[in-house]
């Protein structure tokens, strides 16, 4: 009924735009639409069919083992595709190459949850972070620097140096079974720029990126700048 209310109104002309909109195929499209303008609504509805019981997978067991296994072991770039992470529209791209059966993104997201397979974020941890000290922080001093910017009626931001490295992974998800956290492979062969930037409280943010050095020692604490202040808010 989507598919056709899309059609009808415009929103989609041609079958290809109403597939890959909705995540079905091609033929699908072109027989609810064909029913429809036959038949009218209840024609549509009288000819969606159950699923066949008992059908097994087009993808046989040694195939399915096969992708499966490339997806954990591999990343997609490692198979001579974009990218380092699984996203169906990847996984439908394997499953081709491997299986020689085409699916929809939506089929391949459904067949790897059948499988075992979650979308799931890497694992990325601050390698430098003192859990402890910043914890004393927040409780010790960061109350009274909340305090002093409500008096003032400033704004209060959260400043960050930082190198922004070839080797980071990515941000998004990556299909992998599910208990297992992705891993992503980078290159070693790093390079970067470096990274200032000021973020407030309620989402406004400040930052450059340069390709230098920092050449200034600049303190880690925080502090308050005042609105209006085109120097203190770059700062």
């Amino acid at each position: 009924m989507r598919v056709v209310s899309a059609l009808e109104s415009g929103r989609v002309r041609t079958y290809g735009q109403a597939a890959e909109m909705f995540g079905v195929s091609e033929r699908s499209v072109g027989t609810w639409w064909r029913v429809s303008r036959t038949g009218g609504r209840r024609a549509l509805l009288a000819a969606v069919r159950e699923p066949r019981v008992g059908k097994g997978e087009l993808i046989d067991e040694f195939a399915r083992g096969a992708v499966l296994q490339a997806m954990r072991d591999y990343t997609p770039a490692d198979l001579g595709q974009s990218g380092v992470m699984w996203t169906r529209a990847l996984g439908r791209t394997l499953i081709w190459l491997v299986c020689g059966v085409s699916m929809t993104e939506r089929g391949v997201g459904k067949w790897l949850r059948r499988h075992g397979f979650t979308p799931q974020r890497p694992a990325r941890r601050s390698y430098r972070q003192k859990d402890d000290e910043v914890s004393r922080w927040l409780q010790e001093e960061y109350p009274a620097i909340r305090a002093r910017a409500s008096e003032e009626r400033a704004e209060l931001v959260w400043a960050d140096q930082c190198g922004l490295r070839s080797d980071t992974a990515p941000p998004g998800r990556s299909w992998a079974p599910a208990g297992q956290t992705p891993l992503v492979r980078v290159n070693g062969r790093r390079f970067g720029v470096n990274v200032m930037s000021a973020i407030a409280s309620r989402g406004a943010l400040w930052f450059t990126v340069f390709p230098g050095k920092f050449t200034s020692h600049c303190s880690a604490r925080s502090s308050t700048v005042s609105p209006g202040t085109p120097a203190a808010r770059s700062t």
